[in-house]
């Protein structure tokens, strides 16, 4: 077995990439500024009140004892999560540049546009 994480940083020194949002290039600035603000916020509403938010996400958690599952959810809702940061942006690039030169996407990061979220111009 083989712990991907690990793997990703002696691979390439970077964080591993474990999610993110894609937002349809043809909706346009307005709509992007729209649907990035509504994701900025339930974001930070959960990281405000994570009890709140663990308390609503455990009625999906399949028998996951409450320890756990903040555990679990800590890895995908963080500070992270509102802003990856140089070394998660430069992640996401070379993740997508790896899945290009191998076949497994069609676009290279050069097709890639970032967006402001959490009031940052990323690029």
């Amino acid at each position: 077995m083989l712990d991907l994480g690990s793997w990703w940083r002696e691979t390439t020194g970077l964080v591993l990439p474990l999610g993110g949002n894609a937002i349809r290039r043809s909706l346009g600035a307005e709509q992007h500024k729209i649907i990035s603000k509504a994701l900025r916020d339930s974001i930070q509403h959960a990281l405000d009140h994570r009890e709140q938010a663990l308390e609503y996400a455990m009625q999906f958690a399949r028998d996951l004892d409450s320890t756990l599952a903040n555990r679990f959810v800590s890895m995908y809702v963080n500070d992270r999560t509102l802003d990856y940061g140089v070394d998660g942006r430069d992640a996401i690039r070379e993740l997508l540049d790896v899945g290009h030169k191998r076949g497994i996407i069609r676009s290279s990061r050069r097709s890639i546009s970032w967006i402001s979220f959490a009031g940052r111009r990323f690029g």
